[in-house]
């Protein structure tokens, strides 16, 4: 075989295989609409042989070589070029413009020679685009088509693709077609002063929560979806809203993958993105209607009636499928890291999107945005965010401060060692001091706690000495959707669970909890629960009435924590005492003061000490207290 790229409009680099005339290059010319165009010569370095070419993207052309033989031609070590990106880089509008009168069809396929609109009326149409300038594809169509259904078809790299629209407002069910829709649909009365916004991030507390879990095991008449939110039962978001959260961040709603949308057996937690801009079927009551989006933004107005914002948990570091990504039909290989011709795998998912670029890093913003000035979203955390480099986050930390800066932007930091970029760009904790407005999950804090092993650092991150530069960006945590549960993990341990949700509620930081970590959440112990059914991932909300007790210890300490600024204000000032083998943290703020005593031997230590005890076995009450128990930790 042999293979072609584009290395700029002037350069183009032909390789040939050892089974390909044993990889010798001895002719190569250009076929285009004016005739065939000899190329000429520049080097060659092992099998790559360079020509000179004048290439204009756009223009259908074919490479013969060696008397004839039709090798393809890539552009994918055009498009991390400043020529490119001069050529190329868009910033007008994109995806379908509306009105009843007309909708204007836009889209951005630089390297494609022929961009068609598939239309789905009775008769089909096929409706060809024009190619404008950076390489913008658009067509007007003069009449109504609202809910009608619509694919584009593209000519690039030698072959025809069929592709959903990246900036569609919805798609049929599995993402199979895009659908135009009136986006006055979507127009509800404003809602986005509702829930109350914090002045400081380390006033928030967020509770993460699966749509489809929510509601399986509840009385709820919508199980596993959006208008769930909306019905009242014994558990419902007034519960979630009593336990004095701030924020539920929404495990992925966005279109994925790994799910049939009308086969109700199917589970996945969503982390395989198809098209960011939509939502998800699968928690629609109908996939395939427009109620789709009015159910997604009801859900998100039940939650803020409640006091409540929405933090939405999005995957823009790899795709479900790269094959067969809308993007990568429309100009392939563009959205996707790679080193020469080898693609990046560092998410382990088997591609890296790449964000670097502008048209991608264009579309991670733009979708954030549409969400927040659309359905009211209040934040967003990024999965595997250290494989995003730290120039798009910072952009989008800008954006979102223009639109509201309370808005939440926070994510996995972690460094993903097999990704080809330099580890230097990337958004990663090391890397924290860098994105100042960005928020980063603490595995340190995590692993500490959950090990107890080094109860140094346990302090250290107590008394607000780690890594991090602002407190903000600390998220404090000992569960998540990923790994097992809290319970599961410490096989059943209720004393040490409770010592370990007191300190993510008191850490100085972001306290994140997983939805019914308050009432000792189990999922079997299975370690990984992303595909399982529901009886393994549903909230059995039967625990929560088995476990008040607790659940209530948590609410009261939550409330705890919100009534008191000396826990909550990153000015407050914290001093640390050593007593009888305790360590006492003292946390203050003007005339606010919180003592903390912690525990972390195993054994029982005496403190004649007058107290407000908060236990699971009582809300709160002034006892003589007389020692402080193994694995324990008392406010005063």
């Amino acid at each position: 075989m042999a293979y072609a790229h584009i290395i700029n409009s002037t350069l183009i680099r032909i390789t040939a295989n050892d089974d390909f005339h044993q990889g010798v290059i001895f002719q190569a010319s250009l076929l285009t609409p004016e005739g065939v165009m000899a190329l000429e010569p520049v080097r060659q370095e092992g099998n790559f042989y360079y020509y000179h070419i004048n290439y204009q993207a756009g223009v259908p052309v074919r490479l013969k070589v060696n008397n004839g033989y039709d090798v393809p031609i890539s552009h994918l070590l055009w498009y991390d070029t400043d020529e490119f990106s001069e050529l190329f880089d868009y910033d007008g509008p994109l995806g379908p413009e509306y009105s009843k009168r007309q909708t204007v069809f836009r889209l951005w396929a630089p390297t494609a020679t022929a961009v068609a609109l598939r239309l789905f009326q009775t008769p089909q149409s096929i409706v060809p685009l024009e190619r404008g300038d950076k390489g913008v594809w658009s067509t007007t169509i003069k009449q109504d088509l609202a809910n009608t259904e619509y694919t584009y078809v593209i000519e690039v790299e030698g072959s025809w693709k069929e592709a959903i629209d990246p900036y569609a407002w919805m798609n049929t069910q599995n993402s199979a077609r895009s659908i135009v829709i009136d986006s006055n649909i979507l127009d509800f009365d404003d809602y986005r002063d509702i829930p109350e916004k914090k002045q400081h991030t380390t006033e928030c507390v967020i509770y993460e929560l699966s749509v489809r879990d929510y509601s399986m095991k509840g009385a709820q008449l919508h199980k596993g979806k959006y208008l769930a939110f909306e019905e009242q039962t014994a558990y419902d978001l007034r519960y979630i809203r009593d336990l004095h959260v701030t924020h539920i961040q929404l495990m992925p709603v966005y279109d994925f993958g790994s799910v049939w949308d009308e086969d109700p057996l199917f589970y996945n937690w969503g982390y395989d993105p198809v098209q960011h801009n939509t939502v998800e079927g699968s928690f629609a009551t109908n996939p395939n209607a427009v109620s789709k989006l009015t159910e997604f933004k009801r859900m998100v107005k039940a939650i803020h009636n409640h006091g409540l914002r929405v933090v939405m948990d999005v995957v823009f570091n790899h795709t479900f499928i790269k094959d067969q990504f809308m993007w990568d039909q429309i100009i392939p290989g563009y959205f996707f890291r790679h080193q020469d011709t080898r693609f990046s795998n560092g998410s382990f998912c088997g591609n890296d999107i790449e964000s670097r670029l502008m048209m991608t890093r264009r579309y991670i913003i733009d979708s954030c945005v549409r969400f927040v000035e659309t359905f009211g979203i209040d934040g967003f955390r990024f999965d595997l965010m250290g494989l995003i480099d730290q120039t798009t986050m910072n952009l989008l930390r800008r954006r979102l401060d223009e639109l509201d800066p309370t808005l939440l932007l926070y994510g996995e930091g972690w460094q993903m060692f097999d990704t080809l970029a330099s580890q230097h760009e990337l958004a990663t904790i090391v890397h924290h001091r860098e994105t100042p407005g960005i928020g980063y999950f603490n595995d340190l804090f995590r692993e500490q706690v959950r090990y107890l092993n080094e109860h140094s650092l346990v302090y250290d991150m107590l008394a607000k000495r780690n890594h991090y530069v602002a407190l903000k960006q600390s998220v404090n945590y000992v569960e998540c959707h990923d790994n097992e549960t809290l319970f599961d993990f410490l096989k059943g341990d209720f004393e040490k669970h409770q010592l370990m949700t007191m300190l993510t509620i008191l850490a100085p930081g972001i306290p994140f909890l997983h939805a019914g970590q308050e009432f000792f959440r189990t999922k079997d112990g299975v370690e990984n629960s992303y595909c399982s059914p529901d009886n393994i991932n549903a909230l059995d909300w039967a625990r929560a009435d088995r476990y008040r007790i607790y659940t209530d210890f948590v609410r009261s300490l939550l409330e705890f924590r919100k009534l008191h600024p000396a826990l909550t204000h990153p000015d407050s000032h914290v001093s640390v005492f050593d007593e009888q083998g305790l360590k006492i943290f003292q946390y203050d703020f003007l005339e606010d003061q919180v003592r903390l005593v912690v525990n972390l031997s195993n054994r029982k230590i005496a403190r004649p000490l007058d107290a407000t005890l908060y236990s699971h076995q009582i809300e709160a009450r002034h006892i003589h207290l007389q020692e402080i128990h193994a694995f324990s930790a008392v406010v005063l």
